[in-house]
């Protein structure tokens, strides 16, 4: 799992390009992990000041802890995004994106069609670019990986510019602007019609800055990570980098993604 932590920040940091990353060791260099671990990562991220949580990993185990401190963090205000899995199924299901209280995200290719190892699930919240998704590795270079995991770092980074905008969303606020704006999937996916979220997101439309179109760049990659990956980033921004955000004074949003 080397390096996955660091491809999942370099995702936040090309959409919230001015966000501070705060990363938060959950899970051991081969993406296993303790349900009370995850769950004391959670609690550090919120405890040190994190808006949006990042959570590329999942388990089919719905975990009290885990579920407890998910709630709690989100009745605290910040935002929750999780992965849906890498298993090409409904179920049995991966918690926390299907839990409740997580904004829970599938992933699509640039077709806007559900990735072939994507799971779904009618509870999720979104789909994002999850497909061949270049960014940052160890070492300074690049490298193309597809995951659920990647997904989720794209709408946390939306996340992020939208609470630059309005500190006062909360999680139901930031996941109505995401849903509200998101490309619809149902006509390119039929046999997948509401179970991939309300639709593809599109952060340019969510943030007022009018539609961006499909984001992901294309190439050929894996992502190792299948059901318990994760990294934990915390993001602070004076404005995360949308050039057309209305606040004139925003709160600086924290992201915190989870991995190895």
């Amino acid at each position: 799992m080397t390096g996955h932590g660091t491809h999942v920040s370099g995702i936040v940091a090309q959409a919230a390009p001015e966000a501070a990353i705060l990363p938060i060791k959950a899970l051991d260099s081969d993406g296993v992990g303790d349900a009370f671990f995850l769950a004391a990562g959670l609690y550090y991220a919120l405890d040190n000041g994190a808006d949006v949580i990042n959570l590329s990993l999942g388990s089919t185990y719905n975990a009290r802890v885990v579920a407890e401190a998910t709630g709690e963090v989100t009745a605290a205000g910040a935002v929750v995004v999780a992965a849906a899995g890498n298993v090409d199924r409904q179920n049995p299901a991966e918690y926390p994106a299907t839990g409740g209280d997580a904004l829970g995200v599938a992933s699509t290719n640039a077709k806007d069609l559900k990735s072939s190892f994507s799971n779904y699930h009618p509870v999720l919240t979104i789909s994002g670019p999850g497909s061949d998704i270049v960014s940052a590795f160890p070492g300074g270079g690049y490298v193309t990986w597809s995951g659920t995991s990647m997904a989720p770092p794209w709408v946390s980074g939306a996340a992020a510019l939208l609470l630059s905008q309005d500190p006062s969303l909360g999680s139901s606020g930031v996941s109505d602007r995401l849903s509200g704006a998101a490309v619809p999937l149902d006509g390119t996916n039929p046999n997948y019609a509401g179970l991939l979220g309300d639709g593809r997101l599109d952060v340019g439309e969510a943030a007022g800055c009018g539609s961006a179109g499909t984001s992901s760049t294309q190439s050929t990659g894996t992502d190792g990570a299948t059901t318990s990956t994760g990294t934990a980033t915390v993001v602070k921004t004076g404005g995360a980098g949308a050039n057309c955000r209305t606040a004139a004074d925003p709160a600086a949003p924290v992201i915190t993604v989870l991995a190895e």
